[in-house]
């Protein structure tokens, strides 16, 4: 394992150090866990959301899923590797991150990592601190809000739409018809046929796909719009986009040019906004970003997501990070 921390860059080795970290702290965890298990046995329905989240990804990894003692071992250790990677100089802000990124697989790990610091801020042991951990745990979310505790602790992001897609057996693409510049339209739906091939690359790394149906806007009907959609094109070009716009977190806006602005008021928390390196010159402040995409809509469950693809628009107050992947928490 430590053989494997020679890194060609610092995210790299960051990441290593964390995962180094997960494996020592493991049989800690453990014999932690064999002797304060039943303190947690009343929060299994963290367990029962994550399986009802991601359900063809949970079903098939028992070794994580397949009880509430081993999913609750990988809380726990995740959490603890985190917190003792900011302790070994890990940045904050990396700990975090992978933190919030891992959280939609490993859920509530959020609150696990800020659980870590009040252990050591009441200068007690893990085993001094379990029963407090235990009753604050309860307390982070009940069984009749623990879905809706995950929507605003996790981000909105692809492998959920994959998870789902993929267990409910039906995707619609819709690409809009409104432009007035018809070879746009044409674009979008060309577009719409990539999106499709792609996602049936993906699907096959789950070895099941569900029914990809592309569909014009003009075309959609009200049983379509309660199954989980992707929509390609904006608020001129997509019917449907233009009647979301308003919801959306991050909208589409005329200003003489068409941009994107963040509206944090549509979210119950705002977590990032995530673009493509390839597009983006880093710098320290980014003020206005301009580069080449078309806009993407996700909806999955009332949840929406917007991820970029290729046509011309500004992000305002954005910041340039790693890649297109997830922009928001839950609405």
């Amino acid at each position: 394992m430590f053989g494997y921390m020679y890194c060609r860059n610092n995210i790299t080795l960051f990441s290593q150090v964390v995962i180094v970290l997960h494996e020592f702290t493991h049989p800690f965890v453990e014999k932690f866990l064999n002797r304060n298990f039943k303190l947690f046995e009343n929060t299994t329905y963290y367990l029962d959301e994550i399986r009802n989240e991601m359900p063809v990804m949970t079903a098939h990894d028992p070794d994580h899923y397949g009880s509430p003692y081993w999913y609750l071992t990988e809380l726990f250790v995740e959490g603890l590797a985190k917190h003792l990677a900011i302790k070994c100089r890990v940045p904050g802000d990396h700990a975090l991150f992978t933190n919030l990124r891992t959280s939609l697989v490993l859920f509530p790990l959020k609150n696990f990592l800020y659980e870590y610091q009040r252990v050591e801020n009441a200068n007690e042991t893990l085993y001094q601190y379990a029963p407090t951990f235990a009753r604050h745990m309860s307390e982070w979310a009940t069984p009749e809000n623990v879905s809706e505790f995950y929507k605003i602790t996790t981000p909105v992001a692809g492998v959920q739409m994959i998870d789902k897609a993929a267990y409910m057996d039906k995707l619609i693409i819709v690409y809009g018809t409104q432009n007035p510049d018809k070879g746009g339209s044409e674009y979008d739906r060309e577009t719409a046929y990539l999106v499709k091939d792609n996602l049936m690359e993906r699907f096959r790394l789950y070895g099941r796909s569900p029914s990809i149906i592309i569909k014009a806007d003009k075309n959609l009907t009200e049983e379509d719009l309660r199954h989980n959609l992707i929509l390609i094109g904006g608020p001129v070009a997509n019917g449907v986009v233009k009647q979301l716009n308003d919801e959306l977190p991050v909208k589409f806006i005329f200003n003489g040019s068409w941009i994107l602005r963040r509206d944090p008021s549509n979210v119950k928390e705002f977590a990032a906004f995530y673009v493509t390196p390839d597009y983006v010159e880093q710098k320290q402040k980014v003020q206005q970003i301009i580069y080449q995409l078309v806009p993407l809509v996700a909806i999955w469950n009332c949840r929406i997501s917007l991820f970029i693809m290729q046509m011309s628009y500004s992000v305002e107050e954005a910041r340039a990070t790693i890649e297109v992947d997830w922009m928001t928490r839950g609405l």
